[in-house]
């Protein structure tokens, strides 16, 4: 099987050569590398174009992301360029661990039925140096239940993968190898939609899932990461902890919604044969929160309690999202709100 790895880059100077030399110097060489840049105007695209003629014994192609911007679009133009059978998603801005190529084939070998493997990292700050924590504890700690101590590979079971992810995704792509034919079932990708989420849920509901209990890269936060984790959870402190907050990130709350909405039709949609009933009806709330988002004010709020009456919400989450909600309602204007979605066709 060969092995490749995609990178997306946009405005990445500062890291993308540790990043390269992180793959280049793998224990199992990569047959190829396909970065995709997304119009960098501060020299990464000629940057890159200088490192791949400095290692021409590597297979590196740089391809300029001449279609759909932003970070999905540019990771598809990356796989629209690729020829290996297992995809490694690699960001701009992270370090690998030497043996990581190595270890994820070994697992792909190991279980053939496997459509996608992932792995820990370690969060450090931009200059590597580790946090004391790994992307599970805030993207995914309930993995550690199902985690096989006696091996480093362990099937992780579909019906709790599903429902998990269904809420939130819990990989980040930075972690995450896919067979090439899991993958071409996704694309083209939702540009709405962020694409370690697609292909988590596709590889969860029509594949297998192998999980490295081991941390193979260095999951850098630098401030301008364009998913950090400080974004991994719908809590973050500027838009749900003052009603200030909320008030002044209402545009970022209609985005939220947009996201929700066309997230859960398109989990909906992969379930073809109805299989997880409630993808259906998180897809149902959902579509009631987007009706109330283009109601006049007084009809969304009533529709707004009704839907979380109905325990459409995680119970954990219900009042701090109800005031969310209200609060785009309330402080942004209908025609304002109408506007966003019409962008949107909805």
């Amino acid at each position: 099987m060969k092995a490749g790895v995609l990178i997306a880059t946009y405005n990445g100077i500062k890291f993308i050569k540790e990043q390269l030399d992180s793959i280049l110097n793998q224990t199992q060489k990569v047959d190829e590398i396909i970065i995709s840049d997304d119009g960098s105007s501060d020299g990464t695209f000629e940057f890159l174009n200088e490192y791949a003629d400095n290692h021409s014994d590597y297979n590196i192609v740089i391809v300029k992301n001449c279609g759909e911007h932003g970070v999905t679009k540019n990771f598809e133009n990356a796989y629209n360029n690729s020829t290996a059978d297992i995809l490694f998603f690699a960001d701009q801005d992270d370090v690998w661990k030497q043996d990581k190529v190595e270890v994820f084939m070994k697992a792909f070998e190991k279980y053939p039925e496997c459509g996608l493997v992932f792995s820990g990292a370690i969060v450090t700050d931009d200059k590597l140096n580790p946090s004391g924590k790994t992307v599970w504890d805030y993207f995914f700690p309930d993995v550690r239940d199902w985690i096989n101590n006696d091996d480093i590979y362990t099937i992780i079971d579909r019906d709790f993968l599903v429902k998990r992810i269904s809420h939130i995704n819990v990989i980040p792509g930075m972690c995450i190898a896919i067979k090439k034919e899991i993958m071409k079932i996704t694309v083209p990708f939702n540009s709405v939609l962020i694409h370690d989420d697609i292909v988590m849920m596709y590889s969860a509901m029509c594949s297998r899932i192998c999980c490295i209990n081991k941390t193979e890269s260095y999951y850098r936060q630098h401030g301008n990461n364009s998913i950090g984790v400080s974004e991994i959870n719908s809590d973050s402190e500027k838009r749900r902890n003052s009603l200030s907050g909320l008030i002044k990130n209402t545009e970022l709350t209609m985005k939220n919604v947009l996201y929700d909405y066309i997230r859960t039709e398109y989990f909906n949609e992969l379930d073809k044969n109805g299989e997880y009933a409630f993808l259906c009806k998180q897809y149902k709330v959902m579509k009631k929160l987007l009706s109330a988002a283009k109601s006049n004010a007084i009809f969304a709020l009533f529709k707004l309690i009704s839907v979380l009456i109905m325990s459409g919400y995680e119970i954990n989450k219900a009042a701090k999202l109800f005031i969310i909600d209200a609060s785009m309602i309330l402080f942004v204007s209908k025609k304002k709100r109408i506007a966003f979605f019409k962008k949107y066709n909805l």
